[in-house]
């Protein structure tokens, strides 16, 4: 048996999610990607693929210093693989034009010594 294509359906919608450190506004980020969103559908390489255009769906939850902000989309089926790479690639730019950073997740180590000197 080759590969399996279930066409019964006529839209597939797409989830995702990234995280932005909390001092972030997330207001910004969210225009930042409706703009994203509308540049996408007036891309010609993706003309007829979108059914809903993609939008964010804000802060959907508060991670340690992050929130995680969801983003969806409609789109024809076998078509979400190719909008999905050039919406992490046009929001890349966008967040780098516009001064948003990802968060970087990290790591602090109590020593345990209030001076915070290692015993020697």
């Amino acid at each position: 048996m080759g590969t399996v294509q279930n066409h019964s359906r006529d839209w597939v919608k797409i989830k995702f999610t990234f995280h932005v450190p909390v001092e972030t506004d997330v207001e910004k980020v969210r225009k930042l990607v409706k703009r994203v969103g509308v540049e996408l559908l007036e891309d010609p390489e993706l003309e007829g693929k979108f059914i809903e255009p993609m939008k964010s769906q804000g802060a959907v939850a508060i991670k340690g210093q992050s929130f995680e902000i969801g983003v969806k989309y409609m789109c024809k089926p076998g078509q979400q693989f190719t909008i999905r790479r050039k919406a992490y690639a046009a929001l890349q730019q966008a967040f780098r034009n516009n001064g948003i950073e990802l968060h970087r997740p990290s790591i602090t180590l109590d020593s345990g010594d209030p001076l915070g000197v290692a015993p020697g």
